[in-house]
């Protein structure tokens, strides 16, 4: 898969199966710091990690069409920012972003945003 978001899978990953950076790095056969580089989204893993990262997810029943991702580009053409709407433009590239993201990573992200609504109450 070419576009996969494999930073959410690998922080998934390691929460379900209950394993540490150390322990993942050690079955892909790469450093700890990799494992790192792919929850920051900094680098993506190899050919051998990403078979192994693929067999995990099957092992801990994760779904990879949940972290199935599009490359970001910006819309072309006339937005709703730039129709007659009241949403402000910060919005509407927050609301673009988030849709590109995996269900369970947008399930969060909108889970931390109520929480923060809620505290400024």
């Amino acid at each position: 898969m070419k576009y996969l978001n494999w930073g959410a899978l690998t922080d998934d990953l390691l929460e379900i199966l209950v394993m540490n950076q150390t322990q993942l790095a050690k079955q892909c056969r790469v450093t700890q710091q990799s494992v790192s580089n792919w929850k920051t989204g900094v680098r993506s893993p190899g050919v051998y990690a990403r078979h192994v990262l693929r067999e995990l997810a099957k092992e801990a029943k994760v779904t990879l069409d949940d972290y199935k991702t599009i490359p970001y580009q910006k819309p072309v053409g006339k937005t709703v920012s730039e129709s007659s709407s009241a949403v402000s433009e910060d919005i509407m590239n927050f609301a673009q972003r988030l849709s590109i993201l995996p269900k369970r990573q947008r399930e969060k992200i909108m889970d931390m945003a109520e929480f923060m609504i809620s505290r400024g109450n």
